[in-house]
């Protein structure tokens, strides 16, 4: 995390009494007001609760895949589906041959 993005995060966690912003104009920090503004775009969520969930998770990404998801996990696509089995399958094929390769087994039976 840089300089920048610690600096944001300690604004956003700054704001303690969320009942004093009322306007997302009361946020004098231009980078806290975009990640603000950007789940407000995002997002049904009120100011007060775009803030609340900012302070929570810190992460503008985050706030908005808990909201997408309520919170529960995302499935995994078609190709994701594939891609792991195919690495599953090769780790194991990997294993098998580094075993005979142990045994000094060069071919398969």
């Amino acid at each position: 995390m840089n300089d920048d993005q610690s600096q944001i995060i300690n604004d956003i966690t700054d704001i303690n009494d969320i009942t004093d912003i009322t306007d997302i104009n009361d946020i004098t920090d231009i980078n806290t007001k975009c990640q603000i503004e950007m789940i407000l775009q995002y997002t049904n969520y009120s100011l007060k609760t775009a803030i609340q969930q900012m302070n929570e998770y810190k992460n503008v990404t985050t706030v908005i895949n808990k909201y997408i998801t309520n919170g529960s996990k995302i499935p995994k696509t078609v190709n994701q589906q594939i891609y792991s089995e195919l690495r599953s399958n090769l780790n194991n094929v990997i294993e098998e041959y580094n075993i005979r390769k142990e045994h000094g087994e060069t071919k398969l039976a």
